[in-house]
């Protein structure tokens, strides 16, 4: 017998587990929403309080629905692709257990743009610019941008802003030969250890991650409900 696929993901928890839980359905067209249980709850657009109420009201007048553009990355190592997955949210790329610089050759569509010596590097969708590439000095993106952002962290001897790139392009990450302890992490959950002179590829993904919103819910709302914006 088959199973019929559901109308609703309903997650309870924060942003991490909506992450995990929008990874899993996406290019599916189920839309997850999110009871807020966390500490920030961005991605959560029902508050713990008002659950009940707030999921009468989605379940009776429905959802508006976000279409969350999804990041295909994989690593590459002597012309062997030996590992890939999808972001939501971010790919970081940063040494492991230590504060230590990495050097990355940067290309973007196999155009140098230059050797980045940084703590890191973020490659952020819009949904995810109001997390670690915001704290690495990106931009906030409205979520329905068809672009993703490079946020450098704390670049060092070298000026190198935050881009935001359109979603045609390709970006390519070369390790320098002398980086060891790199990790490619993605999301916040999932890390991949890189040895020098692995190659990152990130591109727009195909697919697409579907989030549901209370119907009249406001992006710069919660903007300013999570301190983003304030007035002085």
């Amino acid at each position: 017998m088959g199973h019929t696929a559901p109308d609703l993901v309903l997650v309870l928890g924060g942003d991490g587990t909506m992450l995990g839980a929008l990874r899993a359905v996406i290019g599916t067209n189920i839309p997850v929403l999110g009871i807020n249980l966390g500490q920030v709850g961005f991605l959560a657009g029902v508050a713990e309080k008002t659950w009940q109420d707030d999921l009468r009201t989605a379940l009776s007048d429905g959802l508006d629905l976000q279409k969350c553009l999804v990041l295909d990355w994989q690593v590459e190592r002597k012309g062997e692709v030996i590992e890939k997955g999808q972001a939501v949210n971010d790919v970081v790329l940063r040494y492991g257990k230590i504060a230590k610089l990495i050097s990355l050759q940067m290309h973007i569509d196999r155009e140098d743009v230059g050797t980045l010596r940084a703590d890191g590097l973020v490659v952020a969708t819009p949904t995810g610019s109001s997390g670690y590439a915001f704290s690495a000095g990106g931009p906030l993106v409205y979520p329905d941008v068809d672009a993703f952002i490079l946020a450098p962290i704390c670049p060092f001897l070298n000026r190198m802003p935050p881009l935001i790139v359109g979603p045609k392009h390709a970006v390519w990450l070369d390790v320098d030969l002398d980086n060891t302890g790199i990790f490619l992490t993605s999301d916040g959950q999932e890390g991949f250890p890189l040895e020098p002179g692995d190659r990152i590829s990130i591109t727009k993904s195909p697919s697409r991650a579907l989030m549901g919103f209370l119907p009249q819910s406001s992006y710069f709302a919660v903007l300013r409900d999570r301190g983003f914006i304030r007035e002085t």
